[in-house]
């Protein structure tokens, strides 16, 4: 976890500047004396970057034509789908750690240019349904960013603008022999190596764990179109602190992988528990038009052990793309001690068809093993069904805890999301609007019983919203769209290509801030309605798979966006566009400007509490630690001393995201 210090004297929240709005920026680098914004591995002009990628030079440049290990324009993706910070890492230049971004990868799907058939869906896999078909290679380019300033001096260092490609599934080189070359083979590889669709989370052995995965279903016969998705068993871990962006021969083995899960997932969530342990649940087994094959079991890993327990699950709500799921604690006095329980609690899903189904709340207590789901104390219910929103676990309000009761996590605030069953007219066709309102489920110390209630409401309706956790004990609320939209039909259907760009589009972001008065929700700055790279969508659009995370710095990176929505054409009516966002964006917080006199700028390096030293890293419960550190004022004092968990985001959900407060 990174561990951050706040300062007790704040900015006054009456000025409206940076220091209390924050600031969007765009990834710039200098191309000789022209700033030049980033746009990741869409660029028309490749110079920037054509030497940092796995299978463009190095021992392995033969394969770039024809191509073996991967086709040309593979790297071409919507990296921020899913991201992930690795704040460990083997390179001892970025004490920053990197992030890790992936997008939908890529199948090789025409059988006219590899002349290899594709495969019967059930012959791949026992749990597809027999009318389909699948490709027999596909792979994922991963994208690894330094978080650094803008803008960067491209002259010096342009590789940390625009990152570094390497593939899932790593070259294996021995002596001259490519052991590898799972692009172009005669009967290809399948099952594929495609992390769209997979949950990830950072482990306490400093390796990435992603689980899950996507398979694109072909209706027979043979050359049908996509018309769904199946889930893979694939269990992957990165370990990073193998790489180093200096070894131009990409001969690092940055991936370990086997093909283990006891049924294929697409869309599953992670929570890892206090014994080290990994709870995977839910995702589908596929999706068609017609039909969700839901999974069945729940998979423990034991990190330790490398082992895998399988369970039977039998709540279907639990059984969805993306359940949103939280470790929480809270304490229960037994005679004269204090005891802590952890409780892992479900707050619905980010995706499911049933209204009702989407609103339940269940909770699993040790030991995991053994006990069943549960559903909440008078078969508890959200407010609505939040489809396409999203949830975090709010930190405990005590800024220095004394006790384990002023430590423990045991709120989730659930957000936005939808969609009304109200439909009105507007912009000549019907509207379904998401919602602006939020809602608390609680875990009550002592008790353990569940309970819900009303949160802030929002100044915006949003469905598929980013929220991040802050070092202030802040949310950051940012993107998504008002709502549903269909120029046709009375009553619109949920899907993420069912809303009006850019009419719908929410460029407006919130911050929530939790008072000794209660809530205080704020608009903060707007993400830019500028078109830099004149695609025709806006640059500060974040949509349906787009990602924000949280830096070690404290800004927050923002990326992707890749669906479709409804557009008025220049001869009148409405056409389906695309909306594929590729250029990433920083918002920087106002806890990082200062003002000074009658201007207000960007805090510096020394204008920061800073922390010089940490007599350990790595801690156990109730252990002890020492911080060196130093202020920027003499006048001012600690106000919080926090762990955050570095963050890992994909479809509104941050698995796991969290701040821990220390007594100090």
């Amino acid at each position: 976890m990174m561990l951050t210090v706040s300062l007790s004297a704040l900015t006054p929240l009456s000025a409206q500047n940076e220091a209390v709005d924050g600031r969007w920026d765009w990834l710039i680098y200098i191309d000789s004396t022209t700033p030049r914004g980033v746009q990741w591995r869409y660029n028309p002009d490749e110079p920037e970057w054509t030497n940092q990628d796995q299978t463009r030079y190095g021992p392995y440049r033969a394969f770039d034509v024809p191509q073996e290990y991967a086709p040309l324009g593979a790297w071409r993706d919507v990296y921020g789908i899913h991201a992930a910070l690795l704040p460990v890492v083997g390179d001892l230049n970025a004490p920053f750690g990197w992030v890790l971004l992936w997008g939908g990868g890529m199948e090789r799907d025409d059988p006219t240019v590899f002349d290899i058939d594709r495969l019967q869906a059930n012959l791949a896999d026992d749990a597809f349904p027999s009318d389909h078909y699948v490709n027999r290679a596909g792979l994922t380019p991963v994208l690894l960013w330094y978080p650094v300033e803008t803008p960067i001096d491209g002259l010096y260092d342009r590789g940390l603008a625009y990152g570094y490609v390497r593939y899932l599934f790593d070259y294996s080189w021995t002596g001259a022999q490519l052991e590898q070359t799972p692009w172009k083979s005669v009967v290809g590889n399948y099952p594929l190596s495609r992390l769209w669709g997979s949950a990830h989370v950072f482990l306490y052995n400093e390796q990435l764990l992603t689980v899950g995965g996507s398979v694109d279903l072909h209706p027979m016969p043979r050359g049908g179109d996509v018309d769904g998705h199946g889930g893979l068993r694939l269990f992957a871990l990165f370990n990073a602190r193998t790489f180093r962006r200096d070894d131009v021969n990409f001969s690092q083995r940055l991936w370990s992988w086997q093909w283990v899960l006891q049924e294929p997932r697409w869309c599953p969530t992670i929570v890892t528990r206090p014994e080290c342990r990994v709870l995977i649940v839910g995702g589908l087994r596929y999706r068609l038009p017609y039909l969700d094959q839901f999974t069945f079991t729940q998979e423990i890993y034991d990190i330790h052990l490398n082992q895998f327990f399988i369970r039977r699950m039998d709540p279907t709500a639990l059984q969805q793309r993306y359940p949103r799921m939280f470790l929480v604690s809270y304490v229960e006095t037994v005679g004269t001690r204090n005891v802590v329980h952890a409780r892992v609690l479900h707050v619905g899903t980010y995706d499911d068809k049933d209204p009702v189904r989407a609103r339940e709340i269940y909770y699993l207590d040790p030991p995991w093993e053994t006990r069943n789901w549960l559903r909440a104390e008078g078969n508890l219910l959200l407010q609505t069904a939040r489809i396409h929103g999203t949830a975090v676990l709010l930190p405990n309000p005590v800024l220095n805890p004394l006790k384990a009761r002023d430590q423990v996590l045991n709120q989730v605030l659930v957000l936005g999301g939808g969609y009304r069953s109200q439909v009105d007219s507007q912009f000549g066709g019907y509207v379904r609007d998401a919602h602006s309102s939020t809602e608390i489920v609680s875990v009550a110390n002592d008790t353990g019983v569940i309970s819900r209630s009303d949160g802030p409401t929002l100044q915006v309706q949003r469905a598929h919203l980013n929220a991040v956790l802050l070092p202030s004990r802040q949310v950051l609320v940012i993107g998504g769209i008002r709502g549903l939209f269909h120029p046709e039909h009375p009553f619109p259907q949920v899907s993420e290509e069912n809303w009006l760009y850019p009419d719908q589009l929410v460029l407006e972001t919130e911050l929530l801030t939790w008072t000794d008065s209660g809530w205080e929700v704020r608009s903060a700055a707007s993400a830019p309605a500028e078109d830099r790279d004149g695609d025709g969508i806006v640059d500060g659009a974040r949509v349906y798979r787009s990602t924000a995370l949280l830096l070690p710095d404290a800004r927050v990176l923002v990326a992707g966006s890749s669906t479709k929505a409804w557009s008025r054409s220049s001869g009148g009516g409405y056409t389906q566009i695309k909306v594929d966002n590729f250029i990433p964006m920083i918002y920087s917080p106002p806890y990082l400007f200062m003002r000074d006199g009658e201007q207000v700028r960007r805090r510096t390096d020394t204008e920061r509490p800073q922390i010089l030293r940490v007599s350990h890293t790595e801690l156990n419960y109730c252990e002890r630690f020492e911080i060196e550190y130093r202020l920027a004022d003499d006048s001012a004092g600690i106000q919080s001393v926090v762990l955050v968990r570095p963050g890992s985001v994909t479809h509104s959900t941050n698995f796991e995201q969290r701040l821990v407060r220390l007594h100090f």
